[in-house]
């Protein structure tokens, strides 16, 4: 399924909430004149807890905009202020990324130009003009939206759900797996965090320029690594830990979330790789960038429910919310068994020695992680 799918499904089961559709769809087009837009459905949206409706209007003018190269790719976002006037933004030529709706508006659609062997400026070209494709996507701004990305975002950090008839934690799924390598020269002992949406390390090996690849890199905490190779010069040789650096001051910015590096201990004596993998968090689903996911593709049911219950408390004496949570359950518990069983299928029973540096026991159960 796609997003706008799942969407769908949600708004069937749920046809409005205080009196307000779920669902607020604008149906974005393009104008009837040259170079304007046209919304072909009435909506309703809110800022700053202010509801407002944007009735559908034809021959919206386009904001002028920077040109986009020819040859490129690019998402314009479109967006509405209090008054209902209509904003184009530009994001980034050949980037898969929508840019930031601006303050004071809320996005209701976007559009993605691709161009060939001629540029685009929003304001100035027509849409229709030769050697230009549009590509239109509405973007909803009701609640059924916010609901499926607050389920998504809750299952990735965590749920507890019954398996085997015992409560178990469960936070880390196969779909959100990343895996890279950094490339490392010798005196080189800091890493910068190469993983986007970051949330847990699961595994370190250090490749040497002969393509060995040598055990995984034991992951401990900063004092005992610092302790074990205290001198940053006088200590190379293959890296043999991992850990994470404390923030620095510098790097202490109001409202800006810190950053962090991985040390590798000992400081590298020649040319390494290191390769890496990690989960990391899956991006807001906001069906123009990002239409699909493993989520809807494999258990689009899974969103559904869980969004049915972030739903529950906007929900006015709705006594299908125990059922709905009953399912939802029901389907983390599936999804979190089916996994299980696909990591140890075909596979020998493997029982690990205690590790004192090791920090994550079980890919699926969380225990202390960082």
């Amino acid at each position: 399924m796609t997003f706008h799918e799942v969407i769908s499904l949600f708004t069937r089961y749920i046809q409005r909430v205080n009196d307000i559709d779920v669902v607020q769809m604008c149906g974005l087009a393009e104008g009837t004149n040259a170079t304007t837009l046209k919304t072909t459905r009435d909506i309703v949206y809110q800022l700053y807890n202010v509801q407002y409706t944007k009735v559908a209007t034809d021959n919206i003018a386009m904001t002028a905009c920077a040109a986009q190269a020819a040859g490129t790719f690019c998402f314009y976002l479109v967006s509405v202020d209090s008054a209902g006037t209509v904003l184009v933004t530009k994001g980034t030529d050949n980037a898969y990324s929508l840019p930031a709706t601006p303050q004071g508006y809320w996005a209701i659609g976007a559009f993605k130009i691709v161009t060939v062997a001629v540029t685009f400026t929003s304001g100035t070209d027509d849409l229709s003009a030769a050697g230009i494709t549009a590509t239109f996507y509405d973007i909803d701004t009701g609640m059924a939206s916010t609901f499926i990305n607050q389920a998504m975002r809750k299952l990735e950090r965590g749920v507890t759900v019954n398996l085997n008839g015992q409560p178990c934690r469960v936070s880390n799924w196969d779909h959100m797996k990343a895996k890279t390598t950094v490339p490392l020269v010798d005196g080189n002992y800091d890493i910068a965090n190469p993983f986007f949406r970051y949330k847990e390390l699961i595994n370190a090996h250090i490749i040497d320029s002969n393509s060995n690849h040598w055990p995984e890199l034991t992951r401990s905490d900063y004092d005992t690594a610092m302790s074990l190779f205290p001198f940053l010069a006088s200590s190379k040789g293959r890296p043999l830990l991992i850990t994470r650096a404390p923030t620095t001051e510098t790097s202490l910015i109001p409202d800006i979330a810190p950053t962090f590096q991985f040390r590798l201990r000992p400081t590298c004596d020649t040319s390494y790789t290191i390769e890496m993998q990690a989960y990391t968090y899956s991006p807001d689903l906001d069906g123009v960038v990002y239409a699909t996911n493993w989520l809807t593709e494999n258990t689009p049911e899974l969103l559904v429910y869980g969004a049915l219950v972030e739903a529950s408390p906007y929900l006015k004496e709705d006594e299908r919310i125990e059922t709905w949570q009953g399912l939802y359950t029901e389907q983390v518990a599936a999804l979190a068994s089916s996994q299980k069983l696909e990591r140890w299928s075909g596979s020998k029973l493997q029982i690990n020695s205690f590790n004192p540096f090791s920090t994550t026991i079980s890919n699926i159960y969380e225990y202390r992680s960082w």
